[in-house]
């Protein structure tokens, strides 16, 4: 019995002694997207801005990503590409609107893409600026996560930034149909009737007042829809 037990112990350590050889640390480092998707392609990542109620000119966006791989005692800078986007349209709600690349310099600026020392996620900055283009289009920075000497991206490395102005556009939980916990279907559209941007502004204005004007109803566990 005894041998026995020898000999699966031999074989354990065998295995993970192949298993250790298997990974070299020497190897390059990978970066990837790990926030939840919202959209259908699980490769990719998809982050709204909206300058309908900002007062500033320019926004800063924070994108995080991730380490697959070994940790350093330095700050580490990696590299993204901006690529024309796939689309061209794009819905919300019953309205459609163009879809427009942006400009690097011009409708944004990459502040940084950093990993700090001793982390595992690290960010991208980017800086994004309001432009005329955007009260009439979508505009859309599409990119990647670049690969040089340290890193390269492992599948998920593609991040589609879509940014909006002017009049609020309708959101697609005003006019689709939602399902509750309890199995019954529901439209917004049924309680605040037909979509107008005055009574979306006004709509989001009493939402995020709750807190002050209704202490009784927790906002915490409030959950406005994002698209």
């Amino acid at each position: 019995m005894k041998a026995i037990f020898v000999v699966w112990v031999m074989i354990f350590a065998w295995a993970c002694k192949g298993t250790w050889v298997m990974y070299d640390p020497d190897q390059k480092n990978h970066l990837y997207f790990y926030e939840k998707a919202q959209s259908e392609d699980s490769t990719l990542l998809v982050e709204n801005v909206s300058f309908v109620f900002e007062t500033e000119d320019e926004l800063i966006l924070e994108i995080p990503v991730r380490l697959m791989g070994m940790l350093s005692d330095q700050n580490r800078n990696f590299e993204m590409s901006f690529l024309p986007d796939t689309i061209t349209t794009i819905s919300f709600g019953q309205e459609i609107r163009n879809v427009v690349n942006a400009v690097e310099g011009e409708d944004f600026e990459l502040v940084e893409a950093v990993l700090p020392a001793r982390a595992t996620s690290g960010v991208i900055r980017l800086k994004i600026n309001r432009t005329g283009k955007m009260l009439t289009n979508v505009v859309s920075i599409f990119m990647v996560v670049k690969e040089n000497d340290q890193f390269k991206p492992l599948a998920r490395n593609a991040c589609r930034v879509l940014i909006s102005d002017g009049e609020p556009m309708c959101p697609n939980w005003w006019v689709y149909p939602y399902a509750t916990s309890d199995g019954k279907t529901y439209f917004w559209h049924q309680y605040a009737g037909d979509f107008t941007p005055q009574k979306y502004l006004k709509f989001l204005e009493l939402y995020h007042d709750i807190e002050k004007t209704n202490p009784s109803v927790s906002y915490t566990h409030l959950t406005l829809p994002t698209s």
